[in-house]
């Protein structure tokens, strides 16, 4: 088969991922507990690479139209090694999925992925990316439309500078480093982003940055972040899109605001383990599309109002706890009593 200029350069760039993290070493892999002293495996499928096979036609790869590759599926494949520059060369890769694999690179190693301009998704989650705060790789990526990092070795803090330029990201999700900083207040203001996930990252201060939340906003998750501290502002009901909010284990106080009640496509609302107060508002009554409420291990007393639990014969929500020591709450689905 003859190929074009472009197609040999895309197939030696498969090849150099292929060789760079096939059964091959790496500062994790050597770690005592994993295998060191033994052999590294090797991928977990690697049907048609490095055969004379057209690239096209290897596993995990998509080509458009004109045999260009447009993505990349190698989750979950026990990549080991690093991730070579070469991967540059598939310029008009569109879709890189390699989370769930035991790559490791640091510092200016990660530098290829800002030279992917094409890029309108990467997930990379749970290898071993160490960086000191996010690299500044993603910096005016003005096509990335879907990104995660979660779990992949990032400490330091968030900076503004970090999210610059991506007005298209509408999924971010950034769990399980640790960040020791607050969220930027340009984070929360991208244009577009609709799924933001920073779930256990040592985040800090106060959650004054809910208020600079746009409207097109779907989803939140801020879980186990115990020194994010505050209350829910009520700000929160501008949110108009909102059908998750996540903030259990948190440091929360003061009262669930009945701006709640506003955000009418609310489908999950979690704020247990927390120090909040007063009652539960009966505004929540009015999020007809709610599945789960959960608000145990608070301060919360008083009674579960009648408009809430009238939501349980609507048969959305399916999933209501509150702490019913301190809660009346004959229509509870699961009651906490510490």
């Amino acid at each position: 088969q003859t190929y074009f200029e472009g197609k040999i350069l895309q197939r030696f760039a498969l090849a150099c991922l292929y060789l760079a993290t096939n059964g091959i070493r790496n500062t994790y892999i050597d770690r005592p507990h994993l295998y060191q002293n033994k052999g590294v495996p090797k991928w977990d499928n690697e049907e048609g690479w490095f055969t004379v096979k057209d690239e096209c036609n290897w596993h995990g790869i998509t080509c458009d139209q004109n045999g260009v590759v447009v993505r990349i599926d190698l989750p979950d494949n026990m990549l080991t090694g690093s991730c070579p520059m070469e991967i540059i060369y598939l310029a008009e890769t569109e879709y890189l999925d390699i989370g769930g694999n035991s790559i490791a690179c640091s510092g200016e190693e990660l530098n290829w992925i800002k030279e992917m301009k094409a890029l309108r998704h990467i997930d990379v989650r749970l290898n071993n990316f160490e960086y000191e705060g996010i690299p500044p790789v993603f910096t005016n990526q003005t096509n990335l439309q879907f990104v995660d990092v979660s779990y992949t070795r990032f400490y330091g803090p968030l900076k503004a500078t970090d999210f610059e330029g991506m007005d298209n990201l509408k999924h971010l999700n950034l769990d399980g480093n640790w960040y020791l900083s607050s969220i930027p207040y340009e984070l929360l203001s991208l244009p577009s982003i609709e799924y933001l996930h920073i779930v256990d990252s040592g985040i800090v201060g106060n959650t004054s940055f809910l208020e600079n939340v746009g409207p097109q906003m779907v989803e939140i998750w801020l879980d186990a972040n115990p020194r994010l501290r505050g209350t829910i502002p009520s700000a929160i009901g501008n949110i108009s899109n909102l059908t998750s909010l996540s903030l259990s284990n948190c440091g929360l106080i003061g009262t669930l605001p009945s701006e709640l009640g506003l955000l009418t496509s609310m489908e999950k609302l979690w704020v247990y383990d927390n120090a909040l107060t007063g009652q539960i508002p009966e505004e929540i009554g009015k999020l007809t599309l709610l599945e789960s409420f959960y608000a145990q291990r608070n301060e919360i007393t008083g009674e579960m109002p009648d408009e809430v639990c009238a939501l349980l014969s609507a048969e959305n929500l399916f999933a209501l706890s509150a702490d019913c020591g301190k809660v009346t709450c004959e229509c509870c689905t699961s009651c906490s009593r510490l």
